[in-house]
């Protein structure tokens, strides 16, 4: 078996330091969802993946619905709506059933802490 190219791509961008929202903004049809994949996908070529990271994914997605889930124009909406009204990154975060982390990401990529 070996990498995709997809996966190939996005292991040299993290090789050479970008991080996810880098990656995203260069390659807009990927999610972080192919992040986690070609991680899991060069793993698995090592012979040492384990279910480590399906549960830990698991996990998040459980508290936060939302994670790693592309951003739809509803919830970009909403989230500039509720950051112009002064909402605390939790409360948008827990609105959008995102991570915080996220949504300051997201926050950022839109321009709106400027």
């Amino acid at each position: 078996m070996k990498l995709s190219d997809k996966s190939k791509q996005i292991l040299e961008l993290i090789s050479r330091g970008r991080n996810y929202d880098q990656i995203l903004s260069l390659h807009p049809a990927y999610t972080y969802k192919d992040i986690f994949a070609a991680a899991e996908e060069a793993l698995e070529l090592e012979g040492s993946s384990d279910t480590s990271y399906q549960d830990g994914l698991a996990e998040i997605k459980q508290r936060y619905p939302n994670a790693y889930e592309p951003w739809t124009s509803e919830h970009e909406e909403l989230l500039k709506k509720m950051h112009k009204d002064g909402a605390p990154v939790k409360a948008i975060a827990s609105a959008l059933k995102r991570q915080p982390g996220a949504t300051r990401s997201r926050i950022r990529k839109l321009g709106l802490d400027e």
